[in-house]
């Protein structure tokens, strides 16, 4: 057995929970490439965590690694927020099917600091305090 330390990924940020309705738009760049068959998937994903470097969304599709697309959702406290990611995990959680997808933020500079702020301080939980989800589970970038 070979050790490939480039796969390794530690979590740099703190992950706080949540039960966010969010919309996604697939970068254009990956938008021949992932498509769905009914408009209305964009709409249907939930964000489940967030940290200053990522996010995690449940969804009913599969996105394919790497996939680029921007996110987008309501602040609890009113306001909308949008930030561009990548997928760098899905994972099928359940089959009805349900999937995990760990996204990672690639314009966090672009992004007002307050903004992000606004969204990790209005989410209570850290996820780390609950207990470690089965192996597989809970597993995103960010």
């Amino acid at each position: 057995m070979v050790w490939d330390s480039t796969n390794v990924q530690t979590r740099q940020f703190e992950r706080r929970e949540t039960q966010l309705p969010a919309r996604i738009e697939i970068h254009p760049e990956h938008a021949a490439q992932v498509r769905f068959g009914f408009g209305d998937v964009y709409n249907r994903f939930t964000i489940v965590d967030v940290s200053e470097g990522g996010m995690g969304l449940r969804a009913g599709v599969l996105l394919p690694k790497n996939t680029r697309m921007v996110v987008r959702t309501t602040l609890p406290g009113g306001g909308d927020f949008s930030i561009l990611a990548v997928v760098r995990r899905c994972i099928m959680t359940d089959v009805k099917p349900t999937y995990l997808i760990g996204l990672q933020f690639l314009d966090v500079e672009a992004l007002d600091p307050k903004r992000l702020a606004e969204l990790t301080r209005s989410m209570q939980t850290p996820a780390a305090a609950k207990a470690d989800p089965a192996p597989g589970k809970g597993d995103h970038a960010g």
